[in-house]
């Protein structure tokens, strides 16, 4: 994975990721609850055009409501077709707000650790329906539009994501008996049947990515972008085969 990092790097340093169009090809129940939304003013501000990483971040700077509300519309596109998207519209926005400004006062001190903590199941800024697919994104969106020099800068973290971080586990360790090993001993695991990830997983996934971005004179969030816009077309498709032969690594 990271030779093939080293081999794109202009190309990943140049990346431009297109704009989201949120709004194509809604079926039924997208479209009922894109309404739904509407009648409930959760889509207020918010444009209909298509989305862009800087739009998300723009709507976080207006208003920390609509951010969350377009990170979903731009990313998480899975849940608008669920009963999941009623309840966040459901939710008391005042509530919503408070625990992503608690968020955004963790990620402008830089701990980024603790505001990925605290958006876990059972911590104090838990929003139902939201898992770390989808809050660390928030996290994401927030450092860019209220703590730009944070470093390392934290990265979306997905379901995507999480299959090349195990392929950068697997540059460094070769196989799958040297990986178990670590990830018994550092505390690193994503766990599938749960669908949750330690606070260690996550920050060694972004440590990972910073550091060969500066190797390679790229960014982080390019090389996520970049990776995450071939998946799961070739070339980067061996990756993903690679994890997957080795799946008996993740519980």
């Amino acid at each position: 994975m990271i030779n093939y990092i080293q081999q794109h790097a202009t190309a990943i340093r140049n990346y431009q990721q297109p704009a989201i169009p949120w709004v194509y090809n809604r079926n039924g129940a997208i479209n009922a609850n894109v309404q739904y939304a509407q009648a409930h003013g959760a889509l207020n501000g918010i444009s209909f055009a298509d989305m862009t990483r800087h739009d998300v971040v723009t709507y976080f700077q207006q208003d920390l409501y609509r951010g969350f509300i377009a990170t979903m519309l731009w990313g998480h596109k899975h849940i608008m077709s669920s009963k999941g998207f009623r309840t966040i519209v459901d939710t008391n926005r005042n509530d919503i707000v408070q625990r992503l400004d608690n968020v955004k006062s963790l990620i402008g001190n830089g701990n980024i650790d603790a505001a990925f903590l605290s958006m876990c199941p059972g911590m104090h800024n838990k929003i139902d329906e939201v898992s770390f697919s989808f809050f660390t994104k928030l996290i994401y969106f927030m450092s860019k539009a209220f703590a730009s020099t944070t470093t390392p800068l934290p990265l979306i973290y997905d379901s995507h994501m999480v299959y090349v971080h195990c392929a950068l586990l697997l540059d460094e360790f070769h196989n799958g008996h040297q990986l178990y090993k670590w990830r018994e001993h550092s505390g690193v695991v994503w766990n599938h049947a749960t669908k949750q990830c330690a606070t260690e997983t996550y920050m060694d996934y972004i440590n990972r990515m910073n550091n060969i971005a500066v190797n390679t004179q790229t960014s982080s969030e390019n090389i996520e972008a970049f990776l995450f816009s071939l998946h799961p077309a070739n070339p980067i498709s061996f990756v993903y085969q690679e994890v997957y032969n080795q799946r008996n690594l993740l519980p």
